[in-house]
């Protein structure tokens, strides 16, 4: 188990470097445009990090760029903002890189050292999500243990008529109010949205960038 945890730990600290590398180029190029990072990174940071698998560094670009798309939003919004960097940037795994075997409770991840097969435990609350096909995960270290977040795909929900429909009001004083007389959202709502109607409106009359 202390093997395993080393090997996770370097992983995610290549896949960090990866990251991070991405970040300065394109911070540089101010793009965030994943299909311009490849050309400009992918042999770079391969050759760097030779051990980690090609689709780890391709998934560390895409996460680069959408960090360095948010900070470029943020700056064009008038915030300050910098070169995105991460201390431990959760390695992104897809079907190329892992499988998780709901029946044996064990999934196989690609690591700096290879393949490596680890037993897992499902949590209480996502007990309902067993057996359901997956998509994606993020390996996530948090209070000196290893999570693995698992986006899974779930059945459709078979839509079965009832000959009922309601109508539904949005109002002023109540934010909505159905047919069947049930009224949702505070009063309250109404004395807030008029607090940040007149706080806007003062910045703006101040010229504050903060009422953008």
């Amino acid at each position: 188990m202390v093997e395993q945890d080393d090997i996770l730990h370097e992983t995610m600290q290549q896949f960090t470097e990866s990251f991070n590398a991405v970040c300065r180029t394109d911070w540089e190029q101010h793009n965030g445009n994943a299909d311009t990072l490849h050309h400009l990174t992918y042999r770079h940071c391969k050759d760097a990090l030779p051990n980690l698998v090609s689709d780890l560094h391709i998934q560390a670009r895409q996460k680069a760029a959408e960090a360095i798309q948010s900070a470029i939003a943020r700056e064009k919004k008038g915030l300050k903002t910098g070169c995105p960097q991460s201390l431990g940037c959760p390695p992104r795994y897809n079907l190329h890189t892992f499988i998780l075997d709901w029946e044996t409770g064990i999934v196989n991840l690609s690591t700096s050292k290879g393949r490596m097969k680890i037993p897992f435990n499902v949590s209480q609350y996502a007990q309902y999500a067993i057996g359901c096909p997956t998509s994606n995960a993020d390996l996530i270290f948090r209070k000196n243990k290893f999570y693995l977040h698992v986006v899974v795909v779930l059945p459709d929900v078979e839509f079965v008529a009832n000959e009922k429909a309601i109508g539904v009001d949005l109002g002023v004083t109540r934010p909505a109010v159905s047919s069947d007389n049930r009224f949702h959202g505070s009063r309250h709502m109404k004395e807030v949205v008029k607090r940040i109607f007149r706080l806007r409106r003062d910045l703006q009359a101040n010229g504050s960038k903060s009422a953008k």
